[in-house]
């Protein structure tokens, strides 16, 4: 009976997910029937959601399954890495595949500068395309160690990439609504790709779920082919400038950008890189939670980011960016605090659900707030973003790690405990401190 629940509850992820594939296909369906597109404002938004739906389909299959992946490798392996322990060593592939990202970020905003976007997608799909096959083929952690760094510099160089896509596809009046629809493309994405990989993890194992990774990463690059145009008159003024050296601390002469850096957006990269990515699929595995079911329950942190776009006018008419990144923080910093009095599968559910509201209410003003500082109008809001992504990624390699250091000398309980104190602590700091940029904007 519990092996028949199992299948029809994999029969009914797969329908599921189908229904949301067939709804993101019927939106842009209309490019494919008229012949002469002209890109106007609704399509080009359509274009981001679709871009940004394929590529993180593909990026986010293995999720709920790789440091699973990693310990049965390391398991089933004679050698060790450097004698770490177990529970390092899984975090080890998740902090490769973000220090490709870290590395590229910057490459891909030198490389814009000389190459058409088309250019620099397409190099970054080849990037992915090898990652894939290389993780797919593992024997070893440390051979899947070297093909997430390969994938991670390709995700690097595209989620840069589609910075600049949404720039140069919205204007003023609806940046915020185009980043909106990128990130509800990663909603989207995030609902069917965590449950399916949980699924084919489960059922054919997880070299297929990178093989099936990469068809998703072909069908971008079919997708980028046929529909991306750049028109030239809507590039950033000041993006085609040179990155000099004084840019790259341009971020630390703004207190509110520094304070937005340090002590809310590498909180939420600890959140989700760390714990979201690397804690929680740990933490169910050993409280007996069947893969399959760990990928459907990791799928309400992306069910919540379907509100993006409702978010983002609602931020638009607000105009208080600020106030949006406090109460993000503010829930998920109370979900970790509260899991020292609740400690059970019931509640990582709840959490999971809380941490998913704080992100998206994050990500959903942070580029709109950069774009607002005076500096992003200095030296271009893509260069700004790409330099600030930068840092963010740069952080991104030491979560997991940092958090498997915290779960070895003290418990995965205590470890949140830990680092719920430390976001409480920055945002309340932040939120005295920090500008409403926005309010700042209108004034200039």
């Amino acid at each position: 009976n519990s092996k028949l629940f199992d299948i029809l509850m994999d029969i009914f992820t797969i329908v599921f997910v189908a229904l949301i594939v067939g709804f993101e296909l019927l939106m842009i369906l209309t490019l494919f029937i008229q012949k002469d597109i002209n890109m106007e404002s609704r399509k080009k938004l359509r274009v981001i959601r679709f871009s940004s739906f394929v590529f993180f389909f593909a990026e986010l299959i293995p999720i709920s399954y790789i440091p699973i992946f990693v310990k049965n490798l390391a398991e089933n392996s004679s050698s060790s890495i450097l004698n770490l322990p177990t529970e390092t060593i899984m975090g080890l592939p998740i902090s490769s595949y973000m220090l490709g990202i870290s590395i590229f970020v910057p490459v891909a905003g030198f490389m814009s500068k000389r190459l058409p976007i088309k250019t620099i997608f397409f190099t970054c799909i080849g990037l992915l395309s090898a990652g894939a096959v290389i993780s797919a083929t593992s024997s070893s952690v440390l051979q899947l160690i070297i093909g997430r760094f390969i994938s991670g510099l390709g995700y690097g160089g595209t989620i840069i990439n589609g910075v600049n896509l949404v720039i140069n596809f919205t204007n003023k009046s609806n940046r915020t609504e185009g980043f909106g629809n990128w990130s509800a493309g990663y909603a989207a994405a995030s609902i069917c790709a965590i449950p399916v990989g949980g699924v084919i993890a489960s059922r054919l194992g997880f070299g297929v779920g990178m093989i099936i990774s990469l068809v998703f990463i072909l069908i971008f690059g079919f997708f980028l082919y046929k529909f991306v145009k750049i028109d030239k008159e809507n590039l950033d003024i000041n993006y085609e400038s040179k990155i000099k050296l004084k840019d790259l601390f341009v971020l630390f002469k703004n207190r509110s950008l520094a304070l937005t850096l340090l002590l809310a957006s590498i909180p939420m990269q600890i959140s989700f890189i760390g714990i979201f990515q690397y804690f929680f699929p740990m933490y169910m595995n050993n409280m007996g939670v069947t893969q399959s079911n760990i990928g459907r329950i990791l799928t309400i942190y992306g069910a919540i980011s379907l509100a993006t776009p409702i978010i983002a006018r609602l931020a638009d008419r607000v105009k208080n960016d600020k106030m949006f990144i406090v109460i993000g923080n503010v829930i998920i910093a109370a979900t970790f605090i509260l899991f020292l009095f609740f400690n059970n599968i019931l509640f990582t559910i709840i959490a999971i659900f809380l941490i998913g509201l704080g992100g998206m209410l994050f990500d959903t003003v942070e580029e709109s707030y950069l774009c607002s500082s005076k500096e992003a109008k200095e030296i271009g809001e893509s260069k700004l973003i790409g330099i600030y992504t930068t840092y963010e990624k740069i952080a991104s390699v030491v979560a997991p790690i940092a958090v498997s250091l915290l779960i070895t000398a003290f418990s995965y309980i205590r470890s949140l405990l830990f680092i719920g104190i430390f976001m409480i602590a920055g945002i309340i700091v932040f939120g005295i401190l920090a500008k409403n940029l926005r309010k700042e904007e209108e004034h200039v």
